[in-house]
């Protein structure tokens, strides 16, 4: 990102030499020493300037971060589950704020529509007077979120869900202590997890391994400062080797 100006200089000082003659060589690993090295963004700060610069996430969606174990702990319930769950009438839902559209009825009563994803993909919640009002500081493009929602059904409209509580998801997360347990076959499966193992300031993730040795599991506590970079990549890894992973609510 901070090599994007240079990246372009770069491309246009290089178009221009093609179309010139010129008395001189020169030599692209010339322009390449110009760029500046910079340390890999964690994948949160990465996914914040993706959807800044073009509008939308490239590398992951910010649900990834957190594990499906988890939300599905919590009751927070993805799109596609209230889809699906035929006597839905409330519940939670995530995603990340794409768009807010507000208009004011005939009344004179503003409301909203709300533009959201998940991981798979959008969906619309609407939003009304009061309710706009007291939440209309988290309702920001890029802001990942945690709605309560109602399903209202009418004969002109049809269902619409509606916004009842807004608040950040990342915060409401952290107010909760997870405990993580993930099953190896044996030593050699550390590689499979060793890359999504990182330090997190905010964590509130305790995680253990339990690897079998002549018969026996040896469980081992990881630091408390560790955590998951991705649950959702990693648990699908695990998934397809059958390997086994628990989470639990500790407080």
């Amino acid at each position: 990102f901070e090599n994007v100006t240079n990246l372009i200089d770069i491309s246009n000082s290089l178009t221009q030499n093609k179309n010139q003659t010129s008395l001189f060589k020169y030599d692209s690993n010339d322009y390449i020493k110009n760029l500046k090295n910079y340390n890999e963004w964690n994948m949160t700060t990465k996914l914040k300037y993706e959807f800044e610069v073009i509008g939308y996430y490239l590398s992951s969606h910010p649900l990834s971060l957190y594990s499906k174990q988890v939300l599905n702990l919590l009751e927070i319930k993805s799109y596609e589950q209230v889809l699906n769950e035929n006597k839905f009438i409330r519940g939670k839902i995530a995603g990340s704020v794409l768009d807010i559209k507000e208009r004011t009825s005939k009344d004179g009563n503003k409301y909203a529509f709300v533009a959201v994803s998940d991981s798979t993909q959008h969906f619309e919640l609407t939003i009304f007077g009061d309710t706009l009002r007291s939440y209309s500081n988290l309702l920001e493009a890029g802001n990942t979120l945690l709605f309560d929602i109602d399903l209202s059904s009418n004969k002109d409209r049809g269902e619409r869900l509606i916004i009842r509580k807004i608040q950040s998801l990342r915060e409401y997360i952290l107010g909760k202590n997870f405990e993580h347990c993930i099953y190896l076959d044996s030593i050699k499966d550390l590689e499979l997890i060793k890359n999504y193992i990182v330090e997190k300031k905010s964590n509130n993730d305790k995680i253990y391994i339990s690897i079998k040795k002549n018969n026996l599991n040896v469980k081992l506590s990881l630091p408390d400062q560790l955590s998951i970079s991705d649950f959702n990549e990693m648990d699908d890894i695990l998934s397809s080797k059958n390997i086994i992973k628990t989470t639990n609510i500790i407080n």
